[in-house]
């Protein structure tokens, strides 16, 4: 598995992400497959992309979880 073998791959951790819409994973593993790379990678914006799009009600979540997963991002970001 590529991320055994490149724990730092942050590409290959993202596609964990994507992955987990789609087998309709636990959300707590969809969360850990996130944070993962978020450790790595704070701002990276397609696994957060893909991570909002796990949290969307026509996927695995709710409004809810959606918008409050979208404004903890958006505190976190960095300042311009």
């Amino acid at each position: 598995m590529p991320v055994q073998r490149e724990p730092d791959d942050t590409t290959a951790r993202t596609f964990l992400v994507v992955s987990a819409r789609g087998r309709e994973v636990h959300p707590a593993e969809a969360r850990r497959r996130f944070d993962e790379v978020v450790t790595r990678h704070p701002g990276h914006r397609l696994a957060h992309e893909h991570m909002l799009q796990y949290l969307c009600r026509k996927w695995s979540g709710s409004h809810e979880q959606m918008f409050e997963f979208a404004r903890e991002a958006f505190a976190k970001a960095p300042t311009r």
